[in-house]
């Protein structure tokens, strides 16, 4: 089954000594193409599907593909083009074949054999594999019969020796190349009338350009000036002289009036360039709108030299003594001609032995941006350059430039000889290394820097941007680059060369460090920018309200952490910004687990939350965003205490009752000791006076809240006991002194009675009681352990009826041995010397 394409008829060009393929090819399955030599010519024959069988193919004539072709190779298949052209015509692919070109005259082309192909367009000439012999046009879009080519594409193919050479058209896209065993004299990629195309992520090493524009030398015809282009990504290293150039060859005006000036032209400076041993000649005249600049020999300060224009008249320079500099050979990025609107950015271009950045000629409305030029080696002269006999327009823009050399010519005013100030745009600059050529004749523009741009090993050829350089995010947004040389995202502003930094944490997933200084984008991925000092790291977390937007990489959060205490208390403090309007959540970690937090917001209370189980609170911040500082805090304790009298006797009881809040402990003096956050306790005092009771509450961030109760006490009165007389037996009085007041202590006892040897206690006993119970108690104190005195009233065999304080103070003891079984069950930590129903039920049960 035959396709229905175009059957091209079969002839011979003496000229071009090319075979046309002229049998229509199969529709559907892939034909194969066997090994061995010029075997195609007979397999494929029209448009359609071939695969190349393994093995080698050599190709010894010319051959002329059908237009329509899709060539790809299967494994173990080669081709050798053996000093001869294969010849591709539109709406073809050619995919995946290793490819070795000898001979100079050995090429893949696109070119117009006849006024009927004239216009080659829709090619994709991708993964392929070329070897060359250094400077081999590897693949080759040339002219003939007025040929047009456009819709090209040249993608993801290594040329090792081999080039691309490019003679006229537009909307060709060369990305994701490598170029390498360049010979010195090789121009990786050469576009000569190329428009609104794209050369994009190549990595190119070696050979005199890396990247040329240029414009046709045709007199008096209309030709296309490098318009409209976009160079981006790309990595250039070991160029020997330009590394992106914009250049022209045009020696009169095109037909629309456009004119070309000069290349070569004095800048003002100061004088640190010898030029005693350069023997410039005379140039050859110009005809046309060249300027004509002649000089001889020798020292230049004095001198006069003349300075022919294209019609005829002249005009005599004089060259002031000590105020001149000479352009030098070998540039990294030169723009020429009337080079308009192309956009070079985000590449880095490495060793060149020149200038980092050159215009030639007088382009207009280019921008060149956020690029990195570094030169390892001794060769480098000049940053930025102009050089135009008659100004650059002031549309032109430079910025987001990055390199390592010296200085050389960055001025923005007084750089032309004829033309006088010429304003351009700098800013996002960066100089790096080296010392001055020439000094500026004017104060830098904003954002200007002589720190170094950090690239990871240079040795190792690895240009990514480490973590700390002063190149990420420092360019300026381009309206076409959305990604980097490998093909990732750009985050936030664009870096500075053809690698874009990748942010490696998530925020949420991998810890900052307490002392962390980050920048979250819009993905939640962040990085650091700046050094941290220690390892210990922050539960922090920072999000928009809603979660991350889709899709985004944009610059959301710049985050500070200044404080973050994780014991003690617990206090935090960070500083953070945010270009983007919406409400952000944080989620803080390493708190005091179930205490409330204040977060502060610039030094006034903005909301609160209370951490969880985990320690963990969240705070939403609704305001408006610029850069404030926060703050998080333990919310203070307080308290409240009661007593339940104000004026006792020594030894009456009271009862305590207290609350608080947002407190992790609580104790109360005179004697009381720790107690919960919040409860009750019985108390006794035994000083006569005014007397106070403090609570003390301390809070989550240390600082204790205090609150007090006062009483007056007075001195208790020995009781009267009818029936009994001082010098009665039983009858004991115990005086005993202190520096601070008189306790007076009576026990009283019984004369002639017998308790009984186990008795169950009914009902609660307290200090001041008269109760037989009591005689009962103090026969269980003094034969458990908290004996009530040694000797009178009170002691084993004298015990009394009397609830005292020897009694008090024996319970007292007593409860505070079985604390586990008396205090604990009751929310209590000491004794209260009171015979309640805890301690009643527990002596019950141990009798």
């Amino acid at each position: 089954m035959y396709s229905n394409r175009t059957i091209y008829i079969s002839l011979a060009l003496s000229t071009l000594g090319i075979l046309f393929l002229s049998i229509p090819s199969l529709a559907f399955a892939a034909t194969s193409v066997p090994a061995g030599t010029d075997t195609w010519t007979s397999v494929i024959t029209g448009g359609g599907s071939y695969t190349l069988a393994a093995g080698t193919h050599t190709l010894t004539s010319n051959v002329l593909l059908p237009q329509g072709v899709t060539l790809t190779a299967d494994p173990g298949a080669t081709v050798i083009i053996s000093n001869v052209s294969l010849f591709i015509q539109s709406n073809s692919t050619i995919s995946g074949i290793p490819i070795t070109i000898n001979g100079a005259s050995g090429k893949i082309a696109l070119i117009a054999t006849s006024s009927s192909n004239a216009f080659q367009h829709d090619v994709t000439f991708q993964n392929n594999t070329i070897t060359g012999s250094g400077g081999t046009q590897g693949f080759y879009a040339g002219q003939g019969f007025n040929s047009f080519h456009r819709n090209i594409n040249i993608l993801n193919n290594t040329f090792t020796g081999a080039t691309v050479y490019v003679e006229i058209g537009n909307n060709f896209n060369i990305s994701g190349n490598t170029f390498g065993s360049l010979s010195a004299g090789a121009v990786a990629v050469h576009l000569s009338e190329v428009g609104s195309s794209t050369i994009s992520s190549n990595r190119i090493d070696g050979g005199i350009n890396g990247i040329l524009f240029l414009s046709r030398n045709d007199v008096g015809t209309v030709h296309i000036e490098p318009i409209g282009n976009i160079v981006t990504n790309n990595i250039l290293t070991n160029i020997t002289t330009e590394g992106i150039s914009f250049d022209s060859n045009a020696n009169t005006p095109a037909a629309t009036g456009v004119r070309e000036y000069d290349t070569i032209a004095f800048v003002r400076g100061s004088n640190k360039v010898d030029l005693s041993s350069t023997n410039w000649v005379s140039q050859t005249t110009y005809t046309g709108s060249k300027y004509h600049l002649a000089f001889v020999s020798g020292a230049l300060a004095g001198k006069q030299y003349m300075i022919t224009t294209e019609n005829g008249s002249s005009t005599t320079l004089s060259i002031p003594s000590a105020d001149y500099a000479l352009i030098q050979p070998g540039d990294g990025i030169t723009i020429s001609t009337m080079a308009a609107n192309n956009l070079i950015a985000n590449n880095t271009v490495l060793s060149n032995q020149g200038t980092a950045i050159m215009f030639w000629g007088r382009g207009y409305d280019d921008t060149v941006s956020n690029n990195i030029l570094q030169t390892v080696g001794p060769y480098s002269t000049h940053a930025i350059q102009f050089a135009s006999l008659n100004g650059i327009a002031s549309t032109t823009s430079i910025t987001g430039l990055k390199r390592r050399m010296p200085v050389g010519f960055n001025a923005a005013t007084n750089n032309d000889a004829i033309a006088g100030d010429v304003l351009v745009n700098y800013y996002n600059n960066y100089d790096s290394g080296g010392t001055a050529d020439y000094t500026p004749v004017y104060t830098p523009a904003v954002n200007t820097t002589t720190s170094d741009p950090l690239l990871a090993a240079l040795s190792l050829n690895d240009f990514h941007l480490t973590y700390l350089s002063p190149a990420i995010d420092a360019g300026v947004a381009t309206t076409t680059r959305t990604t980097d040389y490998y093909g990732n995202p750009i985050y936030g502003a664009p870096d500075l060369g053809a690698i874009e930094y990748q942010p490696p944490y998530i925020i949420g997933t991998d810890s900052v460090s307490m002392d962390g200084n980050i920048r979250v984008y819009g993905n939640g991925k962040y990085r650091y920018m700046a050094a941290t000092t220690t390892a210990a790291s922050a539960n922090f977390q920072i999000v928009p309200q809603g979660g991350w937007p889709a899709g985004s990489y944009a610059q959301y959060y710049d985050v500070k952490i200044t404080n973050w205490q994780n014991s003690g208390t617990y206090a935090k403090s960070w500083t953070a910004s945010s270009p983007i309007a919406g409400n952000t959540v944080f989620t803080i970690g390493n708190l005091n687990p179930n205490q409330l937090y204040q977060m502060k917001v610039d030094g006034s209370n903005y909301t609160q939350a209370t951490a969880n189980s985990s320690g963990i609170a969240t705070f939403t911040y609704t305001a408006g965003w610029s850069t404030h500082s926060f703050d998080v805090n333990a919310v203070p304790a307080t308290c409240a205490l009661a007593i339940d009298k104000t004026s006792v006797s020594t030894g009456d009881l009271v009862v305590l009752t207290w609350t608080s809040t947002h407190g992790i402990s609580a104790s109360i003096d005179q004697g009381v000791g720790s107690v919960p956050l919040n409860g009750s306790v019985t108390s006794s005092l035994n000083r006569a006076g005014n007397q106070t009771y403090s609570l003390a509450v301390t809070g989550a961030d240390g600082v204790i809240a205090t609150c007090s109760v006062s009483l007056a006490v007075k001195s208790r009165e020995a009781p009267q006991i009818f029936g009994l007389s001082p010098t009665a037996p039983g009858y004991q009085v115990q005086n005993s002194l202190s520096a601070s007041a008189t306790t007076t202590t009576v026990e009283v006892g019984e004369t002639g009675k017998t308790a009984a040897s186990v008795q169950s206690f009914t009902h609660t006993l307290k200090l001041g009681d008269l109760d037989q119970d009591v005689q009962q108690l103090q026969k269980f104190l003094n034969t458990h352990g908290a004996v009530v005195t040694e000797s009178g009233g009170g002691s084993v065999g004298n015990e009394t009826q009397f609830f005292g304080t020897l009694t008090f103070r024996a319970l007292l003891r007593y409860q505070n041995l079985h604390a586990d079984q008396i205090l604990k069950p009751a929310g209590l930590t000491v004794g209260t010397g009171f015979f309640g129903a805890a301690t009643r039920a527990y002596v019950n049960s141990v009798q």
